[in-house]
């Protein structure tokens, strides 16, 4: 297995990149058609993405060969074979996120959020200790529904290593800024986040605590979620940003909370053995969640999610309270595999595995059958 394989998706989950030490593999995520290879000569890479469709990537160099992260965040043309501009921060970076509008990084501590039109203003929230990084964030509506590239704006585009400072000594929020971050209890339907911006999930201050926080200017609110008694694993926001779906370090259970009203509506079983949480995938129509692990099986599970949407009160078993729903489908890998999966649309899912595998299945709810379509190799010489 290749280890220093990282594999990460778009904003637009049209592509995955597949990253090995300096150099990027760029393919389409639903036939797996290789769309380009970029080496980047004599620098070391531990995160890289791809800017929706468009032909910027956004990516973490390492320059200090002792460290396994890099401490600042690079946006590069491909097509200029030229950085557009670098951002530097006083941490090591463990993971970031972006969706059209804005840019999350998660370092070991904090998280910062920065807005592509403007990328010298910022947020940033303090956050428990994480050694990998966990955040997460909404795509925008207008983001999915047109589906196109829209590069983002930056000023000063034709200096090729512009360098912004974001030393979390000297934080440079306006006043009119602080006001997106307010508590608001309202409660809002979940169609509403789907119109108006980006929801982002960050962990909390305190072990199992997440927060939320809505950037939508009619339904602002930010949330905090007491969601698991362990070290959260892993999380992830539907296409809306009205639910969230985590996993804790035991790994049993997946739980489903709204966004706006931080209530827990749904708990699901993935086991009774503790496992490490690899993934976890929404379609594009919140009705499936599955998830990877180390155990080697994927779990597929049927969300009625519908019936939350439009505010009806989904009825839940007592078993299944104190349990958990069990999964729809399960799929079976080698457990000394690591896999990650990603919906293409509502009903067809993609694995994605460190062994260079990539695998598409077919699901129908109607039928409660699920069937492989195809599977092939994405083929990283060794």
């Amino acid at each position: 297995m290749e280890s220093n394989l990282v594999i990460t998706l778009n904003p637009l989950f049209s592509h995955f990149t597949v990253l090995q030490s300096n150099t990027l593999h760029v393919y389409d995520l639903a036939t797996c058609r290789l769309l380009l290879s970029r080496e980047f000569e004599s620098l070391k890479l531990s995160y890289a993405t791809v800017l929706g469709e468009t032909n910027l990537f956004v990516v973490v160099p390492v320059r200090n060969k002792n460290l396994n992260y890099g401490k600042s965040v690079m946006i590069y043309d491909d097509i200029q074979d030229t950085s557009v501009l670098e951002i530097e921060f006083d941490q090591e970076i463990k993971q970031i996120k972006c969706s059209h509008e804005r840019l999350l990084v998660c370092c070991s501590s904090r998280v910062f959020v920065l807005e592509f039109n403007c990328l010298h203003s910022q947020f940033q929230f303090k956050t428990c200790k994480t050694i990998g990084g966990l955040i997460d964030i909404s795509p925008s509506h207008s983001y999915l529904l047109q589906n196109q590239s829209v590069a983002p704006q930056t000023k000063n585009k034709s200096k090729k290593n512009k360098t912004l400072s974001t030393s979390s000594s000297s934080p440079s929020i306006s006043k009119n800024k602080k006001k997106l971050i307010k508590t608001n209890n309202e409660k809002r339907s979940s169609q509403s986040l789907l119109r108006e911006g980006d929801v982002i999930a960050l962990l909390g201050n305190t072990t199992g605590e997440i927060r939320i926080v809505s950037f939508a200017e009619r339904c602002l609110f930010n949330n905090k979620i007491v969601a698991h008694d362990h070290a959260i694993e892993f999380m992830k926001l539907n296409f809306d940003g009205s639910l969230i779906a985590t996993g804790s370090s035991k790994g049993t259970l997946i739980r489903v909370f709204e966004t706006h009203s931080a209530s827990q509506v749904f708990q699901l079983r993935r086991g009774s053995k503790k496992a490490r949480i690899f993934s976890i995938a929404w379609n594009q129509d919140s009705s499936l969640l599955a998830t990877t692990s180390s155990t080697g099986t994927v779990h597929i599970f049927l969300i009625p999610f519908n019936k939350i949407k439009e505010g009806k009160k989904v009825i839940t078993k007592r078993k299944e309270k104190i349990f958990g729903k069990k999964s729809l489908f399960k799929i079976k890998f080698p457990k000394e595999e690591i896999y990650s999966c990603e919906f293409v649309g509502s009903y067809d899912l993609i694995i994605v595995g460190m062994n260079q595998k990539h695998s598409r299945y077919e699901i129908n709810v109607s039928t409660n059958s699920i069937k492989k379509i195809s599977e092939s190799c994405f083929g990283i010489e060794k």
